[in-house]
């Protein structure tokens, strides 16, 4: 799960755009991390005037199920 700090409004409204991108990575010091965005909504949690965003993730699958 990620969550944001408390921001305004409008700096959050970008970061819900994450829900539909086709690709998302976690930055670290010393690499790139490939992602899944796993929910189609961002959650925000208000708290007064400033709110969080949480969004979940789960490891980008290098490999994908086959079907039968």
């Amino acid at each position: 799960m990620l969550v944001s700090a408390y921001e305004t409004r409008s700096m959050l409204e970008p970061l819900a755009e994450l829900t539909a991108t086709a690709a998302a990575w976690i930055v670290t010091e010393k690499r790139y991390i490939p992602v899944d965005i796993a929910t189609e909504e961002a959650v925000v949690q208000r708290r007064g005037t400033l709110s969080c965003l949480e969004i979940a993730i789960r490891p980008k699958r290098k490999k994908y199920a086959a079907w039968n």
